[in-house]
């Protein structure tokens, strides 16, 4: 007696066929966390009470699977079409988007293996575009291309072609993926560097200049002397503007530095034989550098800082202290450099920290207008430029 009753029983009554679909959809949604509150099956997804306003689409009990979250609806579509199997091509723009990081590397993982297909068809050829870390971590190297847009003219580059050594690569892309993501990149040489660069980003921010994101700028940490000339070079096989910002205390190869330069990198190192805390004590205003051996005795105990210190000043022939107030006629260079030397000890370094650099950062520039002239306020000034270039 009701045609719109009729014909929704008569296509209720069909939707039996799409039993294996349903529980397959299912299987694949607990593979990628997808929660699964009854039981996946078709039905009827009626929209306003005209049966031609919906359509058969997949239910979790009496909910439509289209009402899901983003993230748990591309999941299952992503793994159903893959697991037709055959030579179909894929196109997924950020794969990320609405996933949480273990999701994504459970669907990188499934898309990356074959389904299991009984002809001899070509694989899947998968095109994803990605603006997530957890991405560039979870994939292998021969996987990920670079995609540069200048002036017109647009280039992709093999991280595996570009690399040296597919291994170090490898290595470069989980521990630094966000510097694949950038258009520039700031290598830091260590931990102190890297948080120093942070630092100041920070306090350049808070000052009314642009902050590093806003001009494309990254910073990372590169690991060491041997390994920070490594990464940026292969950056800039891979098309990134680099700068590379090291000490001197303990010069890294020159033929690596060379090949930065060669390659348009723009090599930053501290003036003098010096590590990045020396070049620091040695340049700073005296008041700042008291400021500093307060924030180390903050983070390693004042019995500790001073030990360091004594044990510099012997080395140097120097009298040593008997406590922190460090009076104005310490204020020497060998003194200060044996300061610099006591917080670089590699058994009780003050500032081989990320959240320390950025500390360290915090103290020093306020005052690097105050000494302009010092090589350490020089080579800040050098760096702040590349960044605004």
């Amino acid at each position: 007696s009701n045609p719109a009753r009729s014909a929704y029983l008569n296509l209720a009554n069909g939707l039996f066929g799409f039993k294996e679909a349903a529980s397959r959809a299912e299987q694949l949604g607990k593979k990628f966390s997808v929660p699964i509150r009854e039981k996946y099956v078709a039905e009827l997804d009626v929209q306003g009470v005209s049966i031609t306003a919906g359509g058969v689409s997949l239910h979790d009990g009496k909910l439509p699977l289209r009402r899901l979250g983003t993230g748990s609806s591309r999941l299952i579509v992503s793994a159903l079409q893959h697991d037709t199997g055959g030579s179909h091509i894929a196109l997924i723009d950020e794969i990320e988007h609405g996933l949480e990081p273990h999701r994504i590397a459970r669907l990188l993982k499934y898309l990356k293996t074959p389904a299991i297909d009984g002809d001899k068809a070509l694989p899947p050829q998968i095109f994803m575009t990605t603006h997530s870390p957890v991405v560039i971590r979870e994939l292998a190297a021969h996987d990920i291309f670079t995609v540069h847009s200048k002036d017109g003219i647009t280039e992709i580059r093999s991280v595996a072609a570009t690399a040296k050594n597919l291994d170090t690569a490898q290595r470069h892309l989980r521990a630094s993926p966000d510097a694949f993501l950038a258009q520039r990149v700031l290598v830091g040489e260590g931990r102190t560097e890297y948080g120093l660069l942070r630092g100041l980003d920070a306090w350049w921010s808070q000052e009314g200049e642009d902050s590093f994101a806003l001009r494309g700028v990254i910073a990372i940490d590169g690991g060491g002397n041997a390994t920070a000339p490594v990464i940026a070079e292969h950056l800039l096989d891979l098309g990134y503007e680099v700068a590379l910002l090291l000490d001197t205390d303990k010069p890294a190869p020159a033929n690596l530095i060379n090949s930065v330069k060669e390659k348009g990198g723009t090599v930053m190192e501290w003036t003098g034989t010096c590590s990045t805390e020396e070049r620091i004590f040695l340049d700073v205003p005296w008041d700042t550098a008291i400021a500093l051996v307060k924030y180390a005795e903050e983070c390693e105990g004042i019995d500790s800082v001073r030990d360091n210190i004594n044990n510099a000043c012997k080395a140097q022939s120097l009298t040593e202290i008997s406590d922190l107030t460090l009076p104005k006629i310490l204020d020497t260079e060998n003194f200060r450099r044996a300061i610099g030397v006591a917080a670089k000890n590699k058994n009780s370094h003050w500032f081989k920290d990320i959240t320390r650099g950025e500390q360290l950062a915090k103290i020093i520039a306020p005052c690097l207008n105050k000494m302009s002239e010092k090589p350490l306020a020089k080579t800040i000034f050098n760096l702040r430029e590349w960044v605004d270039a």
